[in-house]
Formats: structure tokens, sequence, C-alpha cells
């Protein structure tokens, strides 16, 4: 529809009486929307008003080839008819011979018009009768209606019923056209349809109960999402707090773990120093360096290791570790010598390592000598806590981190803490040798995830909103075919009446009758209507018959009196008298014929009128009011009457019976969907439920998994800690297989060492015995040189120079032998120390062999230890999978019923919903039969 402010200009105008503007903007409209067949139809109501008859004719006809709305085509049809029938009425005046001579007394004008019948078959009598002050057609679009009124009917008959032979002078009938009204742009909206009025009625009715219902559904099903997206919530702040509990537990097992290794090292490191107290200072530092080198890789975990004195001295420490402080702790040492048992440990409070900076702790164990068990010496060893999160981060991938009420960030994970992230916290069980008490781990929580709940949200939304926009659509098929069942035959009924009417009035008699079809009191009242039809058009022939007999017998009379004027005058006025009362009984004749056709035409008109009554009661039972009622009236539409009363009641007891049926089918499937919705409420619990379980038997089997990878991961360290033992205790034996080669060796050495020192023994006896005959020699020399001395002879002379050369001799010889006994004597000296020494390594060579025994017999009970741990965990990795296996089992079992159930609950929600539908479609059955007004 063109509303524009053009559009309302032209219908002002025309309104107001200015036609050539009107015609004008209505011509520019149609320039730019050639086929609208509403613009054509005021463009040819103006031109009529203007007079231009054939531009008019044009519109209308184009009117007819642009559209095939029925209501559009039956205006432009009415006008054209309209234009025809005033052109025809031009043409149907009788015209007689001009210049007429008639007897003395008797005038006739040749140019007066002969009224006859025929001349008022351009009269729109149908569009009279039927047509309201406010006509739109279904379309809304405005219609100019340019029809005759009954009043004015009325008055162009009762003009004609006056002197039947001659119209006075000048007089000239035509039909009253009144003036055409435009019609009001509220009226377009209406609907002048009945099934248009009952579809927009239960669409009305249906889509208003559907939005209320919708919403209602929307908002439980958004608060059923709602609830159990909260119950997964706790649910799994539950899980994380599980979590978080087990990584404290599981960073005390560590914890504990290292604080036994410190203790079990302890006890390793007493062994061997029951004279240790007697040795100097330099070979204890050797050997405590010595042992702690050992022991530094056997337990890699501590980053450093050192040995202190009670009084908290540094007494040794491995070259190659971070330097530990050259004084201990003094409380951590005051705690630690309360305990004075072997087996006692403290851990100190946690501390930031410069090499490399991060956090750790100390453990501080006593070492007691094994022979006076008393505390001999400190152990400290250095523990970083990044052991902790290497531990930690192998159980999840959530960061977390551990803190202490001074120390916000001990230990963070390799993944980075989200920012204004929830967090779960779980202290750190309690330990009885530490110096801390407030450890605790913070775990970020599972982030809420709301995508579900929105997609289920839009999911629901998008469900509900197409049942609501389908519901109406539904009803209106559901009405639009039950008002086209119970209404076409009506609306049909009325149309054809309304046809059969128009054709009366314009004198057009065709055989064309009402559809008969059926046996209900619709066909009774067709045939009926028939029946009148029939009688009307039989008494319109037989009026048409008699005015033409009128018109004859007249036209002969005109002939016999212009006969009688070519009579001379004297018989003419002889005969004056004769042809007087010839007339005057020709004139009673025509007034007795004229009588008779008046009394014709108010018979015609009556039966119009009952028949117009008839049809507007049968609008309103088109409407739907069942409490009409047709008056009975004498006539040939008495029986019309009795039938449509009949029918009327019998559609009553129909509708009445509807009713009830659909009460009783209401109430019906209103039960059943109570239980079926029972019965879908219940086995959606019983799906939720299993769903849960699933739920639980899935994170079960899950777990189970976890524990035999868990299990299975700790069998291959098992397996590699007993290679590792195996390893050491084969080093072990080849150690003490070269201790024992050295102490062999020691004790070869020894007795050379005490061979050579009986050898020197017995050189410095020969020696001796040297010296003795050297002196006895000199002393045998001196008496020489005496007794030579006593004969001055040549001969005593030589042999008191030999004397003398001997004595020399013995003195070197007794000189050379006391520089050989000193040499001796420096020998048995570095002799006995060397033995001194080889009895202290040979003491040392023992206490070595005994402390690898010790080792190789505590390697032994550590695989002893960890073939059964081997076994205990190979039991529970096979306990742990048959678990695992059975609660997959089990969990195929309960997706299978889960399955089952949630057929169930789609059966069941299905039946629910097909009966739902019945009950709107019976709801909406009530409505459209509620809408027939019935009698009390």
């Amino acid at each position: 529809m063109m509303v524009t402010a053009q559009y309302q200009e032209a219908l002002q105008a025309y309104a107001e009486g200015r036609y050539e503007e009107a015609m004008r903007q209505f011509s520019e409209l149609l320039y730019e929307d050639a086929k609208n067949p509403k613009l054509h139809i005021w463009l040819g109501a103006t031109h009529r008003k203007l007079g231009r008859l054939d531009e008019a004719k044009e519109q209308y006809q184009q009117v007819l080839s642009l559209t095939d709305d029925p209501d559009l085509i039956d205006l432009a049809k009415t006008s054209l008819a309209q234009i025809q029938s005033s052109n025809q009425f031009a043409t149907t005046t009788a015209v007689p011979p001009a210049n007429l001579s008639l007897p003395q007394g008797i005038e006739f004008n040749l140019d007066d018009e002969v009224d006859i019948t025929e001349e008022h078959q351009g009269l729109d009598l149908a569009d009279a009768l039927f047509q309201t002050p406010d006509h739109t057609i279904a379309t809304g679009a405005p219609t100019p209606m340019v029809v005759s009124t009954a009043s004015a009917v009325r008055s162009a008959v009762s003009s004609s019923q006056g002197t039947a032979s001659v119209s006075p002078p000048g007089s000239s009938l035509a039909p009253a056209i009144e003036e055409p009204t435009p019609i009001a742009i509220e009226d377009l909206f209406r609907f002048s349809g009945l099934k248009p009025r009952i579809t927009a009625f239960v669409v009305a009715i249906a889509t208003v109960p559907a939005v209320f219902l919708g919403t209602a559904l929307y908002q439980s099903g958004n608060q059923a999402l709602t609830y159990e997206t909260r119950q997964n919530r706790q649910a799994q702040l539950v899980r994380d707090q599980q979590l978080a509990e087990s990584l404290a537990r599981t960073a005390h097992r560590h914890l504990q773990s290292k604080d036994s290794e410190a203790q079990s090292m302890t006890t390793l490191l007493s062994t061997g120093t029951e004279n240790l107290g007697r040795v100097p200072l330099a070979r204890q530092q050797a050997f405590w360096n010595q042992r702690l080198s050992l022991y530094r890789r056997v337990y890699p975990a501590f980053s450093a290791m050192a040995i202190y004195s009670i009084n908290g001295n540094l007494i040794a420490q491995r070259a190659t570790d971070p330097q530990l402080p050259s004084t201990m702790d003094d409380q951590l040492r005051r705690n630690l010598l309360k305990a004075e048992t072997p087996i006692v440990s403290i851990i100190s409070a946690p501390v930031v390592f410069k090499q490399p900076s991060t956090y750790g702790v100390f453990i501080a164990a006593l070492i007691q000598n094994p022979r006076t068990k008393r505390t001999s010496h400190l152990a400290v060893v250095r523990l970083p806590l990044s052991g902790i999160r290497e531990v930690l981060e192998r159980i999840t991938d959530v960061p977390f981190t551990m803190q202490t009420s001074t120390i916000p960030n001990l230990i963070a994970s390799s993944a980075e803490m989200p920012v204004n992230a929830v967090t779960v916290t779980a202290p750190l069980p309690f330990f009885t040798n530490a110096s801390f008490t407030d450890w605790q781990i913070s775990l970020v929580a599972t982030p809420e995830d709301n995508a579900p709940l929105h997609a289920a949200r839009q999911v629901l939304l998008l469900i509900l909103a197409t049942g609501v926009a389908l519901t109406p659509l539904l009803a209106g098929l559901l009405a639009f075919s039950f008002a086209r069942g119970l209404a076409q035959r009506l609306l049909q009924l009325t149309q054809q009446v309304r046809h059969s009417a128009q054709q009366l009035v314009y004198g057009k008699f065709s055989e064309e009758r009402l559809s008969e079809e059926g046996d209900d009191e619709i066909a009774q009242l067709a045939v009926n209507i028939n029946h009148l039809l029939d009688q009307v058009q039989s008494l319109a022939t037989q009026q048409q018959q008699e005015q033409r007999k009128i018109q004859q017998q007249s036209q002969k009379l005109f002939k016999s009196l212009r006969t009688l004027a070519q009579v001379q005058d004297e018989n003419m006025r002889l005969v004056d008298e004769n042809i007087q009362l010839v007339v005057r009984k020709v004139e009673e004749r025509v007034q007795s014929k004229e009588v008779e056709a008046l009394k014709q035409r108010q018979e015609k008109e009556q039966l119009q009128n009952q028949l117009a009554h008839i049809f507007n009661e049968v609008k309103e039972l088109a409407n739907g009011d069942l409490t009409v009622t047709a008056t009975l009236q004498d006539g040939e539409v008495a029986n019309v009457s009795e039938f449509f009363n009949r029918m009327v009641d019998g559609l009553q007891q129909i509708v009445s019976q509807v009713k009830s049926s659909a009460a009783q089918v209401q109430q019906s499937l209103g039960q059943n969907e109570r239980a079926i919705t029972q019965l879908s409420g219940e086995a959606m619990r019983q799906a939720d439920e299993l769903v849960h379980t699933l739920n639980a038997t899935q994170m079960l089997a899950i777990s189970a998994q976890s524990v035999a990878n868990n299990s299975k991961h700790a069998t291959d360290i098992v397996h590699q800690a007993a290679a590792q033992a195996a390893t050491a205790g084969k080093s072990i034996e080849l150690s003490m297989q070269k201790v024992l080669n050295l102490r062999s060796t020691v004790t070869a050495t020894a007795k050379k060492v005490q061979r050579l020192s009986e050898a020197s023994q017995r050189v410095a006896r020969v020696m001796a015995m040297i010296n003795e005959i050297a002196v006895q020699t000199n002393f045998l020399a001196i008496n020489a040189s005496l007794e030579s001395a006593r004969t001055p002879d040549e001969q005593h002379r030589n042999l008191a120079r030999l004397s003398q050369e001997v004595g020399e001799l013995a003195k070197r010889s007794s000189n050379a032998t006391q520089e050989v006994e000193a040499l001796l004597h420096h020998i048995q000296t570095d002799t006995a120390e060397v033995m001194a020494v080889m009895a202290a390594g040979e003491q040392e060579v023992m206490e070595g062999t005994k402390l690898v025994e010790s080792a190789q017999q505590s390697l032994g009970q550590i695989m002893e230890v960890t073939q059964q741990i081997d076994t205990l965990i190979a039991t529970i990795q096979d306990a742990t999978m048959s678990q695992a296996t059975a609660s997959e089992c089990v969990a195929t079992l309960i997706q299978e019923i889960s399955q089952v159930s949630r057929r169930t609950v789609d059966s069941s929600t299905e039946v629910s919903r097909s009966l739902h539908a019945t009950v709107r479609s019976v709801e909406l059955l009530q409505r459209s039969v509620m809408r027939f007004k019935l009698a009390n």
C-alpha cells in the first residue's frame, strides 16, 4: 500500500471535488507504480467524476488484468456495469413520430420521452442493498464506492409511477449517483472476511499462552541449568581441594624421605669413628672428606654436606660443594643436642641459597661414637626445595605455589599463576622435628567455564523461540482449515446470493444458481434461495411480458389515432364522442395495467427486502452468532426462514457436542500428559543419577589407571634403584678386593721393613765387632810402638812406623764404624717410624674393610627391600589394572543403561509433546467453538 504525502494529497483533492488535481496526482503515482490496481480504481473514479467514461472504462479494464483479488475484480466489474448501464439508459427511450394530430383535447409532444420499466436496469440495486458506510476490501486497499443507495433507487422507481403514457415536457429520468466517499486509512487494516477473522482470533489466542509458557519454560530450564552448573562447580572445587591436599601430602612425604636419607647417611658416617678422636685433625679432615665424597654420589638430592664439631665449628666439607657457613647456626645446634639420639634430626626453617638462588632447608643430625655412644660430631646437609617442585609437577600441570606466613612464594611451579585466579589452599602435615609449622600449598582452581551454560541457554532459547514461533503458524493453519470447513460454504453462499441479486438488479436473468451439494441446513437454504430466485426471475419475466404488451397496445393505439387523424374534420367531429369514449376505455385499461405493474413492482421490492433481511441474518451466522433466528414471514421466503432456523438449531447442537467432546478429550489428555510428564521426570532423574554414577566410575577408572601408571613408574624407579644398588655392590666388592690387596701389600711391606730392621741390627752388631777389633788393633799398635821405642834399632823403628800406620788405619776404621753405626741408627729410627705408619695403615685398611663389609650388607638389605617393594608394586599394579578393567566394564554398563534411560526420556518427551500438541489442538478447537454464540 502506497501511503505517501502525495497519495494523501490526491485523496484530499478527490474528497474536496478538485478532480483535475486529483487526476494529475493519481497519474503521477501510476507513472511510478504502473501495476498498482488500487491506483487504477481511484483514477477511474476520478475520470467518471469528470465525465470521461471511456478513460474510466479503460482504467477498470486494466484492473481486471492486473490483479486476482476477487474484491477488486468485483469492484471493477461493478463500475464497468454502471458505466455500461448509464450508456444504455440514454438509448432506451421510445420517440414517437413528430407532429402527431390527435382529436380535440388531446395533445402529444413528440419531443417527450416515454417512460418504460427497462429504463431502471442501470440502477445498482444489489450494491445499494449490501453497501455499508465503511466499505473496505479484504486487502485493506481504499476503493471508491460510486454506487446508488436503495433510497435513490426507490425514488427513481417511484418517480416513474406517474402518468404511464406521457412524461412532462422537458423531464428526464437518470439514476441517482451518490458522491463517492474516500476510505479512511485506519479502515485499511480491518478484516472483512470470516476466515481472516477466525484465523487472527485463534492465532492471537494461541500466541499469548505460547509466549507465557515459553517464558516460563525458559526460566525453569535456565534455573535448572544454573543449578547444575553450580553443583558441577562445587564438585570441581572439592576435587581441586583434594588435589591440593594430595600435593601437600606428597611434599610432606618427600621431605620425610629426605630426612630419612639424612639419618641413614649419619648412621653410615658414624661407622669407623671409634678411634678418630686420637687421630690428628688433618687426618680427621681427610677421613671426613673421603666419606663425604663417597656419600655425595649416593645422595645426589643434597646440594652440600658438611661435618661440624660439637661446638659448631666446621671440620670438613667437599671442596666442590657450595660453601657452607664456617659456624653452625646456634639455635639449630642447641635443638639438635637436646635430642641425644642418633635417629633424630632437625629440619631448619627455609633460607635463601645463593648458589643457585633458591630456597632450601638444612637438615642436621648427630654422629655418635659406636663404642662410647656419645655424640662426637654433627652432620649438616643442604636440601634445595626445587626437588619438591619437580615431584609435584610430575603429578599435575596445574599452577601452584608453596608459601609460609613470612615467605609468599617459597616454591612456584613452572606454569605462571594467573592474575586474580581462584585458588584452593591445603596445609602440609605437621613435622615433629621441624623448625616450622605453617607451610601450605596453594593451587589454582579449575576456572569456571560458563560456555556450556551459555550454549545450553542458547539452545533452550532457540528451541522455545522456534516452538513459540511455530505455535501461531500451526494454530493459524488449524484455524484456517477449521474456518475453511465451517465458513467456506456460508461465504460461498453469501457471494452467490450477492451475485444473483446484482444480476437481477441489472435485469440479467441467467441460469446460474446456488450450489445445492450436501444434505445439511446450508444445502436446504441454498435450495430455498434458488427457488426464490426462480420465482423472482419468473415475476420479472412476466412483468417484462406485460410491459411489452402495453407497449404494443400503445403503439397500436397511436397507429389507430394516426389513421383517425387522416379522416376529414367533419367525420372527426361526428365520431369525437366515440373516440373519447374509446380513449377513456383505453386509459382505464392502461391505468389498470399500471396498477397491476405497480403491484408487481411492490411485490418485487418486498421480495428483495425479505431477501436482504435473510442475507443480513446469514452474515451474522457467518460471523459465528448462532443465536440469530430468521423472522417467519408470509410469502415465498417463509420456507427459507424456516429452513434457516432449522439449520441454526442443528449447528447449535453440533457446536454443543463439539464443546462437550473437546472438554472430555482435553481432560483425558491432561491426565495422560501429567502421567507421561511424571514418567519423563522420573526417567530424567534416573538418567541424571546414572550420569553422576558414570562420572564417578570414570573418575575411579582414571584414578585406577593413574595409580597403575604411578605403580609402573615406581617399578621402573625400583628397578633403577636395584640396578644402581647392584652396581654399587659390585663397586664395593671391587673396592673391598682392592682394600684386601692393599692390606696384603701393606702386610708384606711391613714384613720386609721388619726384616730390613733385623738386618740393620745384625749389621750394627757386626759393626760393633769391627769397632772392637779396630780398638784392639789400635791397642796392639800402641803397644807395638811402646815396645819399639824401647829398642832403638832400625828394625824396631820400622816396626814403630808400621804400628803407627796400623793405629791410623784402626782409627779410621773406628771412625767409619761410628759413621756406619750412626747411619744404622737413623735407618732403625726410620724403620721404626715406617713400622708405626704401616701398623696404622694396616689398622685403617682393616677399618675400611669393615666399612665396606657394612656397606655391602646394607646394599644387600637394600636389594632385598627393593625386591620386596618391586613385588608389592607389581601386586598393586595387577590389582589396579583389574580394578581399572572392572571400572571400565561398569562404566560401559552404566553408559548403556544411561542410553536406555535417555531413550526412555526421549520417548516420554516425544509422547508428552504429542499429547501437549493434541491438548493445544483441542484447546484451539474449544476456543474456535467458543466464538460461536449459543442460546442459553
